[in-house]
């Protein structure tokens, strides 16, 4: 299965070096060939030679919301990227609005296909915790390439979903589903981690995971200003200090997320 950069005209896809330090690609079934956030779009979408026209709308409505937003999205251009006439869009949706809210609503479910992929039981949970992690800065690192930026520069999908939120309330349920469904997964493996002996018990897993989930977001909104780093080269040892602060330590319980002394049995 073609990669982003395949998937991509010449036009659309700057030159994006990848940093070699990037984490191997999930294996986890059904979803083995699934590297990018265009794949797995392509899997919830259709190939494109075999989409249907609303799909292919939607696909294209995507790139141009990213791109440009709400506002400065043009559906001119959104036909013509998928080859039909304007006219033509309202065959399939009654608006932009409407094709706004689809176009969340695959972006968001092809986030979920590959985050939420079955975490493997067999391996540790740090493994898991970072696999998830490498997951959401990655998703991001695509998403910005797709709205023409830097893959070392993530996107900050929060920004657009609270733009979402002003043009469109309603969709504050389908935003908390996606929440929800991420925490979810966070705190899945972190009790792993904690049936393991791997993450300390006194941590309590479900407010954890929402810290969990602002640190990572605030870690992609915080590259797009910031721009004399890097998070894709820094992942590991980003990784490795959050680690630090939760795992289970016989000697101390050490970290931002708990910094209470363990007693040790007399």
């Amino acid at each position: 299965m073609k990669g982003l950069n395949d998937c991509l005209s010449s036009d659309d896809n700057p030159e994006s070096p990848r940093n070699p330090s990037r984490s191997p690609p999930f294996t986890s079934p059904p979803y083995k060939t699934c590297t990018t956030i265009y794949d797995i779009m392509t899997l919830t979408l259709g190939r494109e030679d075999y989409m249907h026209t609303k799909d292919r709308i939607v696909r294209a409505a995507i790139k141009n919301f990213l791109n440009y937003g709400y506002e400065k999205a043009s559906l001119s251009t959104i036909a013509e990227e998928v080859g039909i006439k304007k006219p033509s869009i309202y065959h399939h949706f009654k608006s932009k609005d409407s094709i706004f809210e689809a176009s969340i609503d695959y972006l968001l479910s092809s986030i979920e296909e590959k985050v939420n992929l079955p975490y493997e039981k067999e391996q540790s949970a740090r493994r898991n915790l970072e696999q998830f992690f490498n997951a959401i800065i990655e998703i991001n690192s695509e998403l910005s390439l797709l709205a023409g930026g830097h893959f070392d520069k993530p996107y900050d999908l929060l920004a657009l979903l609270r733009t979402s939120l002003n043009h469109f309330p309603a969709l504050q349920e389908r935003i908390n589903l996606y929440y929800d469904g991420l925490a979810s997964t966070l705190e899945r493996i972190l009790k792993q981690g904690q049936k393991n002996g791997e993450i300390r018990s006194s941590i309590d897993p479900q407010s954890l995971s929402l810290e969990l989930l602002a640190w990572l977001e605030g870690l992609c909104m915080l590259s797009g200003v910031y721009t004399t780093i890097s998070i894709n080269t820094l992942r590991k040892k980003l990784y490795d200090n959050m680690w630090d602060m939760i795992y289970e330590d016989s000697e101390e319980a050490k970290g931002f997320f708990g910094t209470k002394k363990k007693t040790r049995a007399s």
